[in-house]
C-alpha cells in the first residue's frame, strides 16, 4: 500500500479540522501539517519512527498532526479530528495530545463522539442483552477538544496510531 492511500482521508480535508469562532480573519490563523511515520523496533527493541513511503499489512503507522498559531492572537475552541482509514485499525491507547485536551472517539464516521471505553448493549450468543466494550478496531475517528488556547507562535502536536489490516 502506498502512502497516498494511507493519507487520502486527510488530504481530502477530513483529518484536520479547527473551529475558532472568536477569531475571524481572512487568512488561516493555524498552519497545519500531517506526517505519517512507520513504527518499528531496532535491534535493542527500542521504537523507531521513519517516514512512511509504503506500508504493508501488520505495519503500524503513527500519524502526527502539527498545528502552529501564525496569528497575533490566541485561538480558543480548537478541535482536531483524525480519521482511521478504512484499511486500518486504531491502536488502543495510542492517542497523544498536550495536557488538558480531551480525547473522544467515533465508531460511526464522526456522527457521534464519546470518551473511551466505548460501550454498547449487544446480544451475546445466548440471546441475552449485555454491555460490551467496543474494540478500538471499530473506531473510525479520533478527536481532541482543546481545553486551553493556542497562543501566538505556539506549536502543538497530536499523535495517534493505526495498524494496516
Amino acid at each position: 500500500m502506498s502512502l497516498p492511500v494511507l493519507l487520502r482521508p486527510a488530504a481530502l480535508g477530513a483529518a484536520l479540522i479547527f473551529a475558532s469562532p472568536a477569531f475571524a480573519q481572512p487568512a488561516e490563523p493555524l498552519l497545519s501539517s500531517l506526517t505519517a511515520m512507520i513504527v518499528s523496533k531496532d535491534s535493542l527493541g527500542q521504537e523507531t519512527l521513519a517516514p512512511a513511503a509504503a506500508a504493508a499489512p501488520g505495519d503500524v503507522v503513527e500519524y502526527q498532526i502539527n498545528y502552529t498559531n501564525i496569528s497575533p492572537a490566541s485561538i480558543s475552541g480548537v478541535v482536531i479530528t483524525g480519521p482511521i482509514p478504512d484499511s486500518m485499525s486504531y491502536v488502543a491507547n495510542s492517542a497523544f495530545a498536550p495536557g488538558g485536551d480531551r480525547l473522544e472517539v467515533s465508531i460511526d464516521n464522526g456522527e457521534s463522539w464519546e470518551r473511551e471505553p466505548v460501550r454498547r448493549l449487544r446480544q451475546n450468543a445466548q440471546g441475552q442483552t449485555v454491555e460490551v466494550v467496543v474494540p478500538p478496531a471499530e473506531y473510525t475517528h479520533v478527536r481532541w477538544v482543546d481545553a486551553a488556547p493556542i497562543h501566538p507562535s505556539q506549536s502543538i502536536q497530536y499523535k495517534y496510531r493505526a495498524q494496516v489490516n
